[in-house]
């Protein structure tokens, strides 16, 4: 699985902002989706399919940079799909967003013989 780096969204940069001048900038979900950007100057607001919104297990601050860390399992996929999207949420907008585009990574439906977990990791 291969993502370029996270852009800050337009509604991001605002958000951005605005924790610059002291307003807090609470992370709360990350995203993932199965849709393919037509698009690749516009900037988006959602994802184009999303498929799951992920809780964050985790936040750590390193020298000003954010760790936000998440698990995924597809123990409550009913359908394969192939994962090409990661948003990051920052109450209900999108804060940031990538797309792997053609290097997107298949995630099976769960069965007792296809178990998938991963840990996601942004910085």
């Amino acid at each position: 699985m291969s993502f370029p780096i996270m852009k800050l969204t337009e509604a991001g940069k605002t958000i951005l902002a605005k924790a610059h001048s002291g307003e807090p900038l609470n992370f709360t979900r990350i995203s993932i989706g199965s849709g393919v950007l037509s698009d690749t100057t516009a900037s988006p607001s959602s994802l184009v399919k999303e498929e799951f919104s992920l809780q964050i297990a985790q936040i750590h601050v390193n020298e000003g940079i954010a760790h936000i860390t998440a698990m995924l399992d597809n123990s409550g996929i009913t359908e394969g799909f192939y994962w090409r999207e990661i948003g990051l949420y920052a109450g209900n907008v999108l804060y940031a967003y990538a797309n792997s585009g053609e290097h997107a990574e298949y995630i099976p439906a769960y069965t007792t013989a296809s178990f998938y977990r991963t840990k996601i990791g942004i910085a």
